[in-house]
């Protein structure tokens, strides 16, 4: 059986970072040549040099993800609770976090 071609990374939309393209990966990793094609895919860079160079730059954070009632995903804690505001969220999941600005290269 094949891999996927984008490895195990997924884009979401993270709630409190709407201007950021936001990638994650199931358990921990700093694999960042998967996460090139991911980048690519997620059409928000024109040319592979930015995409390399926004997976070179990428800010990886190990942690938790949860959806809230709007069903929204947000950073919180192994127990789902979000730091920011004290709700509680679901479906918590460990992951690492690839957060990408669009800024490009100079």
């Amino acid at each position: 059986m094949t891999q996927p071609r984008r490895g195990p990374w997924a884009e979401v939309d993270l709630r409190d970072a709407p201007e950021l393209l936001v990638l994650v990966h199931p358990g921990w990793t700093n694999d960042r040549e998967t996460l090139v094609p991911s980048i690519k895919e997620a059409g928000w860079f024109h040319y592979g040099f930015d995409a390399f160079h926004a997976a070179e730059t990428a800010d990886l954070k190990w942690g938790f993800i949860g959806v809230d009632e709007e069903l929204n995903v947000v950073v919180c804690s192994v127990d789902g609770d979000v730091a920011a505001t004290g709700e509680i969220v679901t479906d918590v999941l460990q992951v690492t976090l690839a957060l990408i600005s669009q800024d490009r290269p100079d």
